[in-house]
């Protein structure tokens, strides 16, 4: 997730291979990945909130053991334990109640993580507050189309990132904690999002955005967008504080779940919030979807 400036001298044969490499390995995953996560989506709330369920404890995984440098199973266990009551909660319309679940759980974890326990409770928070965002928001009248247009937002972002910085180049972002990204991968991921949200809102009709105009629909796309580059910002700031090159080796070429999920982490927890403070209405059917949806 990334959006290089241009390659300043001549490519090795070396690093040839390796970038080749690390394509095919990056298209691989999506092809599995990408068709089991929209599956689930279409399939109704209960399958992709069991989705959810586990990129989030994976997601803790890797997160208390980069603070750690080190694997506390009951940390996990007391973490994930706390996410999934929280996911139950606001399957069932309890908002409120969702996010005190996630703090009690972020206190079990500080009593019990053997180092950094500040950082290892904040990773219940980190894992659980865009898991509860997640299953929100495809509880919504219209949550597949909310789902989609959070997804599609991030991924155009991405793309319109990587393309902008490696074309156009220039003065670099915050070259301490990532050195690749520049101003113009930045500007031209929001430009992207704002394309990708505005097709999606055409998509899904008047009724799925409930009447917003398209100059509406292009903000709340570049303040996901902002959003999910957040946070893709704050997980390499994390892993070189940590000194952490990858957060896991789950995925070939992605490397860990906090890497391929930096951005939808944050850019979900803001979308839900937009959702909660303008009362968008939520309905209860675990295993159905209509067009409507």
């Amino acid at each position: 997730m990334t959006h290089p400036a241009p390659d300043s001298g001549p490519d090795q044969p070396e690093a040839r291979q390796s970038r080749a490499y690390d394509l095919r390995a990056r298209l691989v995953s999506a092809v599995i990945l990408v068709p089991l996560a929209l599956l689930c989506l279409v399939l109704g709330q209960a399958p992709y909130a069991l989705l959810v369920a586990v990129a989030a404890v994976l997601v803790l995984r890797e997160w208390v053991r980069m603070v750690n440098a080190t694997q506390s199973v009951a940390a996990v266990a007391v973490g994930w334990v706390a996410v999934l009551v929280a996911m139950a909660t606001i399957f069932f319309g309890q908002t409120g109640i969702a996010f005190g679940i996630l703090a009690a759980g972020a206190i079990c974890v500080a009593a019990i993580a053997p180092l950094h326990r500040v950082w290892a409770a904040a990773g219940v928070f980190y894992a659980g507050l865009p898991a509860v965002a997640l299953v929100h928001l495809r509880g919504l009248e219209h949550g597949l189309w909310a789902v989609v247009f959070l997804l599609v937002v991030v991924w155009a972002t991405d793309v319109a990132a990587y393309g902008g910085g490696r074309t156009i180049g220039g003065p670099k972002l915050w070259p301490s904690v990532s050195p690749k990204k520049t101003w113009a991968g930045f500007i031209s991921g929001l430009a992207g999002a704002g394309l990708g949200g505005i097709l999606i809102a055409w998509l899904a009709g008047p009724e799925a955005r409930y009447g917003a105009g398209w100059g509406v629909i292009a903000l709340l796309a570049v303040v996901i967008s902002f959003a999910g580059q957040m946070g893709d910002l704050f997980e390499s700031f994390m892993k070189r504080h940590y000194g952490v090159k990858d957060s896991g080796t789950l995925i070939p070429g992605h490397g860990g779940a906090m890497d391929r999920l930096d951005s939808v982490i944050t850019a979900a927890s803001v979308a839900a919030l937009i959702a909660i403070a303008f009362g968008l209405p939520r309905v209860l059917e675990p295993f159905y979807w209509s067009s409507s949806q």
